[in-house]
């Protein structure tokens, strides 16, 4: 029985928007695109491409300081006048601190807000995210979990076989959890490992449909 469920996903690519009709994201692009190494992302539309983490910290430090330090200087009620894309990605790099790379697709929209309900909203996605069940649960709780997930077919526990971890978009695990679950009575202990391993997840990885790569050994 997994007690005490804690969010652990640990994002380590994550997609976002960026507006080349915004003059602060405009700004962001030709950056990157000048003191970047970029991967570009062939498979999608042009406009898209990766970039480290550490390189996108490093130069919205270099040559965004002004904006960070104005935002360090306003009052949290203030904020929202003048929060950009710069506030928000720092945001999301000092919360991910093993994130690996950032998705920027580039959007050519004319006519676009981030302004949801009356309050500045920046939307991202975490496509690819670690689950590392190996570090944070008990053995006997490990135990089940690597049990569970051979009963369910996604894991194999072979001599020559088997590897600490898999990996399966989160939307694939859920269905198949639930669909296993649905052979037993909703208080038996299948059910309950499996509540307990969908509390670990939380909402924003099966809203994104992440790709998770799950950890399962200590």
């Amino acid at each position: 029985m997994i007690n005490d469920p804690l969010y652990v996903t640990d994002p380590l690519i994550v997609e976002v928007f960026l507006y080349k009709n915004n003059y602060k994201d405009r700004l962001l692009i030709a950056e990157l695109k000048e003191g970047a190494q970029l991967v570009l992302d062939h498979e999608e539309f042009s406009n898209s491409f990766y970039v480290r983490s550490n390189e996108v910290y490093d130069i919205l430090h270099d040559k965004f300081r002004r904006d960070l330090l104005n935002f360090s200087a306003t009052a949290p009620d203030e904020l929202s006048a003048s929060i950009n894309s710069v506030y928000f990605l720092v945001n999301i790099l000092e919360s991910f601190k093993n994130m690996k790379y950032l998705k920027i697709n580039i959007s050519d929209a004319e006519v676009y807000s981030r302004r949801v309900n009356d309050m500045i909203n920046f939307d991202y996605r975490i496509i690819h995210s670690r689950v590392d069940l190996g570090s944070i649960l008990m053995a006997d709780d490990l135990k089940d979990v690597k049990s569970l997930f051979i009963d369910v077919g996604i894991y194999q526990n072979e001599p020559f076989k088997t590897k600490p971890y898999l990996e399966i978009a989160t939307t694939d695990l859920l269905n198949i959890l639930s669909s296993y679950g649905s052979r037993f009575d909703p208080i038996d202990k299948v059910n309950q490992l499996i509540n307990g391993i969908k509390s670990l997840l939380g909402s924003k990885v099966e809203k994104d449909n992440s790709i998770l790569l799950i950890i399962i050994d200590k």
